[in-house]
């Protein structure tokens, strides 16, 4: 193996720390701790047979549900964010050293879609799909509407026409996973998009989001050493 010029290898170094990051899997198993707590109050109400409490109950714990989802994959977002940033300061060590970024990592979106994992039935990378729902979680209430009518009633629906371009990029992804104006269960509905099953287990939205992760990490330690072999070859 060709040795590594020490800009590069830091790089490396900072990639690998970020994507070995263990804080968003403790994020993660807070929030299935409380979505459990939850279950049990229901359960419990439920024995009980009070049915008006017990509905009451839950339409409360469902939005519960929504906001604690809604940290989870804000935090898969900022997993997504700092590697993203190791990346870019990587690229920009390899075209000082060599010349050039590593092209399988050269801008963000070739990033997010290095790793070959897709939506079941759609053409979306999972991590794009991850990273467009933090985004929704954050900002879909700013998001213009309209009202439509549908089979002879009104309702109001997202206005594509009037949102700007990162509105419209994060709307084509999530309205794909099935999210809509007006549900109360969007973040449920893109959970289960990305394999989310049992209500309290986080874990197939972590796979998704290691499993990309760990595949930049190999791209970026296979290019940097062919650019490095390269780079030494070009050398009198």
């Amino acid at each position: 193996m060709a040795k590594v010029p020490l800009g590069p290898r830091l790089g490396l170094r900072l990639l690998a720390y970020e994507v070995d990051a263990s804080w968003c899997e403790r994020v993660h198993r807070a929030i299935e701790k409380e979505i459990a707590r939850g279950q049990r109050r229901l359960e419990k109400l439920q024995e009980s047979g009070n049915e008006e409490a017990f509905d009451s109950m839950n339409d409360e714990e469902g939005d519960h549900i929504e906001e604690l989802l809604g940290i989870a994959f804000v935090a898969c977002q900022a997993f997504i964010n700092r590697v993203l940033n190791q990346v870019q300061g990587l690229n920009e060590t390899c075209k000082q050293q060599f010349g050039r970024p590593i092209a399988l990592l050269a801008g963000r979106q070739q990033t997010l879609q290095v790793e070959d994992s897709k939506l079941s039935g759609s053409s979306i990378a999972s991590i794009e799909a991850l990273y467009a729902v933090g985004n929704y979680w954050k900002h879909s209430e700013e998001w213009p509407t309209c009202e439509v009518s549908v089979d002879g009633r009104s309702r109001y629906v997202w206005d594509l026409s009037k949102m700007r371009p990162i509105q419209k990029s994060t709307f084509r992804v999530v309205s794909q996973m099935g999210l809509c104006y007006g549900s109360t269960g969007n973040l449920r509905t893109a959970a289960k998009a990305l394999g989310w099953q049992d209500c309290g287990d986080l874990r197939p939205i972590r796979r998704a989001l290691h499993s990309w992760a760990k595949e930049v990490l190999r791209v970026a330690q296979t290019s940097v050493d062919e650019l490095t072999r390269k780079s030494a070859k070009s050398k009198p």
